[in-house]
C-alpha cells in the first residue's frame, strides 16, 4: 500500500487489513524504492454493532384484496435508520418500507434492521405478514387469470365460495369497454353466451358473490383471452380433384362464425381473387378467368362476430378437371422428383416458363422416348434420344398454352411420369 501526506506527516487506514501484526515501511528516492526508519504512530477506534434491534410487530394479518399500508417498525437506542430486506441475510437493503400484496392468499416474511449514525447495523427482525384465504370473496380462478382458453366453449370458473347461492359475472370487453353482467347458480360462465362475443379478444372478468341473499362487493379483476379461429377444405378436397367447376368447394365449419373469405389462386396465371360467402363454400362458378385442366391453391379465413375477417388458415391444393386422381400437396408436387434404380429422371425447373432440362439415367443402352402430353391426354410433344444423347436434354419449348403436363420417360418397357407445370 501507498501512503501520501506532506512534511513528513504520512497517513493509511490499515483498518481492511486488522490485525496488524508488523509493519515495513519503504521510502522512495529518485531512483525506485528504499527501505528507511521512521516512526509508526497507529491509531484506533472501537466501533460495536447496536446491541437493540427495532421495535416490530412479528405478525401480521391483513384481509384477502385490502387495500394495504406499508408496514412500519419503531427505532430504538442507538438506532438512526431502518433497512428493509426480503431476505434474513445477503439482499439489497432499501430504505423505504414494503407494502405487502394483497391480491394472493398466504405468508410473506419480511426483514428489518437499524443502523446508528456511524453505519454499524444490527441483526434482521422478522415481519410475518399473512394475506388469509378469502371465504366469501369471488373471484377467477387463478389457474386461468391471463391464459388463452383452449376453445370458444370452454368454461371460466370463479373459485368455490362457501354458502354462496348464486354468482355474478362481470365481463369487460377491454378493446370497447363494453360490460355485460350475468347471473348464475353456478360458479362457471362460457365467454361465448354474452352478446359480445369475439374470437381471439381479451375480456376483463370480476366476479361477485351471493350469500344469505346479499350480493358481495365484486372481486379481483381476472383477464382472460379467446382463442383465434382458422380453417381450411376438408380433408376429403384438400390436395384432390374437382370434377366439374360447378362443383362446391367446403372448408370446415367454425361455429359462431358470420361467413368465410376464399383467396383462390390459379397456379398456372398466378391470377388470385377474394370470395366471400355467409356459408362455407363456393364454386368455380364464381372464379374469374376461369381454366379447366389446372391446379388451384385455396386459404380460408373466418369472419369474426364483429364483421372483421380474422388472419387466413392453411393453404390447401385442388386440381380442376376431368382426372379423378387424388392429388397429393402442391408442394409435394412441385418437388417430386421420380428415381428409380433401374431408370432413373428429373425435370428442373419446374414450375418453367419456356422449357425445362432434363436429366436422365438409363438403365441401358437402348433408344429413350420423352413425350409430353396434355392433362386430356393429348400427345403435344414427343422426341427419342440415344443414349450417347443424353448431356442436353431439354423440354417443353414447344408448348404455348400455359398448364399442367404430364412428362413421360421410357426405356425397355420402363416408364417414368413427371407433372410439369409451365407458367
Amino acid at each position: 500500500v501507498i501512503a501520501t501526506g506532506l512534511d513528513g506527516q504520512f497517513t493509511y487506514d490499515v483498518s481492511v487489513y486488522l490485525p496488524v501484526n508488523n509493519v515495513k515501511l519503504i521510502a522512495t528516492s529518485g531512483s525506485g524504492w528504499i527501505e528507511m526508519t521512521a516512526t509508526l504512530t497507529v491509531s484506533s477506534s472501537t466501533l460495536s454493532m447496536p446491541n437493540s434491534t427495532p421495535a416490530v410487530s412479528p405478525a401480521i394479518t391483513m384481509p384477502f384484496g385490502s387495500a394495504a399500508s406499508q408496514l412500519s417498525a419503531a427505532l430504538t437506542g442507538s438506532g438512526t435508520t431502518l433497512k428493509w430486506y426480503n431476505a434474513s441475510a445477503g439482499d439489497v437493503a432499501s430504505f423505504t418500507a414494503p407494502t405487502p400484496n394483497t391480491a394472493t392468499a398466504g405468508v410473506t416474511t419480511y426483514w428489518v434492521s437499524q443502523a446508528d449514525a456511524s453505519g454499524c447495523e444490527s441483526a434482521r427482525v422478522a415481519i410475518q405478514v399473512t394475506v388469509p384465504a378469502p371465504e366469501n370473496v369471488a373471484h377467477v380462478s387463478d389457474e386461468q387469470c391471463g391464459t388463452t382458453l383452449p376453445s370458444a366453449t370452454s368454461y371460466v370458473y370463479a373459485n368455490l365460495v362457501k354458502n354462496a347461492q348464486a354468482y355474478r359475472f362481470k365481463v369487460t370487453d377491454t378493446f370497447t369497454n363494453e360490460i355485460q353482467t350475468k347471473d348464475y347458480v353456478l360458479r362457471n360462465l362460457m365467454l361465448s353466451s354474452m352478446s359480445f362475443f369475439k374470437y381471439d379478444q381479451q375480456y376483463k372478468i370480476e366476479v361477485a358473490v351471493k350469500r344469505a341473499n346479499v350480493w358481495s362487493d365484486f372481486g379481483l379483476p381476472c383477464y382472460v383471452n379467446t382463442p383465434s379461429a382458422s380453417t381450411r377444405v376438408i380433408d376429403g378436397q384438400c390436395g384432390g380433384t374437382i370434377a366439374r367447376k360447378s362443383d362446391y368447394v367446403y372448408v370446415n365449419q367454425v361455429q359462431y362464425a358470420k361467413g368465410y373469405r376464399f383467396l383462390v389462386t390459379n397456379w398456372s396465371s398466378g391470377f388470385s381473387q377474394v370470395i366471400d360467402s355467409p356459408l362455407r363454400c363456393f364454386s368455380f362458378n364464381s372464379v374469374q378467368n376461369f381454366t379447366m385442366d389446372t391446379m388451384y391453391s385455396i386459404q380460408a379465413a373466418v369472419k369474426n362476430t364483429d364483421g372483421n375477417y380474422l388472419p387466413f388458415g392453411p393453404e390447401c391444393t385442388v386440381f380442376v378437371g376431368v382426372s379423378n386422381q387424388v392429388l397429393k400437396t402442391a408442394a409435394q408436387e412441385i418437388s417430386q422428383v421420380e428415381v428409380s434404380d433401374v431408370l432413373g429422371v428429373s425435370a428442373y425447373p419446374n414450375p418453367f416458363t419456356g422449357d425445362f432440362r432434363l436429366d436422365i439415367k438409363p438403365a441401358s443402352q437402348s433408344t429413350i422416348v420423352v413425350a409430353i402430353y396434355d392433362m386430356i391426354g393429348r400427345l403435344v410433344e414427343r422426341r427419342e434420344y440415344a443414349v450417347t444423347d443424353l448431356a442436353a436434354v431439354t423440354g417443353g419449348s414447344s408448348l404455348v398454352s400455359s398448364g399442367i403436363y404430364n412428362l413421360i420417360v421410357s426405356q425397355d418397357g420402363q416408364t417414368k411420369t413427371i407433372r410439369m407445370i409451365k407458367r
